[in-house]
């Protein structure tokens, strides 16, 4: 039987996506391997970066949070792109954002 961990908090959110970029950016680490090998040193990069009053988190949590931000993200971004593909001369981020907050 497995012990579920509380829900991840927007600050702890905000540090997971900063290291999963981090390393997804690194060009020794990458993102060109295996699910498995990528998300190690996420979740020790995390675990290491964490406020100390916080949980630590395994790979399989770390795993279901940032697949849960890609999921939110992928429907973010293809609603930005019915926005974009409007072609509304002038529009900015805000008002692509706006117009994204309005659907």
């Amino acid at each position: 039987m497995s012990i579920r961990s509380t829900a991840y908090s927007h600050e702890q959110d905000k540090l997971l996506c900063i290291m999963y970029m981090e390393i997804a950016q690194d060009p020794i680490t990458g993102i060109y391997q295996s699910s498995d090998n990528f998300l190690s040193p996420v979740e020790q990069a995390y675990n290491n970066s964490k406020i100390q009053s916080w949980e630590i988190r395994s790979k399989r949590s770390v795993q279901s949070c940032i697949h849960t931000i890609e999921k939110a993200t992928r429907k973010m971004h293809a609603y930005i792109r019915q926005v974009e593909n409007r072609h509304i001369s002038g529009s900015s981020n805000e008002d692509i954002v706006s117009i994204y907050i309005c659907y």
